[in-house]
């Protein structure tokens, strides 16, 4: 990265911290970075187009790729949390992230289908793991390869003892509520013994993809500003 040589250095250290190295030092900061986003003379709001890297905005807007690093510094969203990613690549990371299947039901879970509890369906007789609970949304979530089956009665054993509950459906854990909302977009609480009623489920897949969207927006230094606010730029890092 050409930027690099221009950051103050310090020593980073190895291991044992018997051995260290001059690095850039990535943590410096310029209060001129701070003035250029409090001033919108300076930037314009930009959506990044799909498949477009941070180089290639540079090349779009500075016909070089080498300002690529400015983005990051005046925008504290994809700095924190990374450029957008292609569809394909968010899927992926959702899957990852949650990979498991959620039963909901309206049964009193509050003391049992507790955490590593294995459960099966009566009908199905598939089996599974519980790996977490949210008891108020009468949400159990499951490590399973198996087929359950919406409405089947599924069981678990509790100090020998088979306790059983009626699941009202599964889904993939992608799908499953992570909360509702009401008519006006609004989080609700709801009572997991009665359901949610005529609220809205918003998923966890409609977490990432809204988050994911939201880093699209992005602020962009004007090209007639670029050279100068970079040069001031370097001037104080060094």
């Amino acid at each position: 990265m050409p930027f690099f040589p221009n950051y103050i250095t310090a020593p980073y250290y190895f291991g044992d911290k018997t051995f260290t190295v001059d690095a850039p030092d990535l943590a410096a900061y310029s209060d001129i970075i701070d003035i250029v986003k409090q001033n919108e003379s300076f930037y314009k709001k930009y959506i990044i187009p799909r498949g477009h890297r941070p180089d290639n905005v540079s090349q779009t807007f500075y016909e070089t790729p080498d300002y690529h690093w400015v983005l990051y510094m005046i925008n504290d969203n994809i700095r924190e949390s990374g450029w957008p990613l292609e569809q394909y690549d968010l899927d992926r990371r959702m899957l990852e992230n949650h990979p498991h299947k959620v039963m909901t039901t309206k049964d009193n879970i509050f003391t049992t289908f507790l955490i590593g509890s294995t459960v099966s369906g009566s009908v199905s007789e598939a089996t599974g793991t519980v790996v977490r609970r949210n008891v108020d949304l009468g949400q159990i979530f499951i490590n399973t390869t198996g087929t359950f089956i919406d409405g089947e009665d599924i069981t678990t054993v509790i100090d020998e003892m088979e306790v059983s509950i009626t699941m009202d459906t599964i889904e993939d854990e992608l799908e499953a509520a992570l909360y509702y909302e009401d008519g006006a977009g609004n989080p609700v609480d709801i009572d997991p013994t009665v359901g949610p009623e005529s609220n809205t489920k918003y998923r966890y897949t409609d977490l990432y993809t809204e988050r994911n969207e939201s880093l699209r927006t992005i602020r962009v230094i004007k090209p007639e500003s670029i050279v100068r606010i970079v040069e001031e730029f370097k001037r104080v890092m060094v």
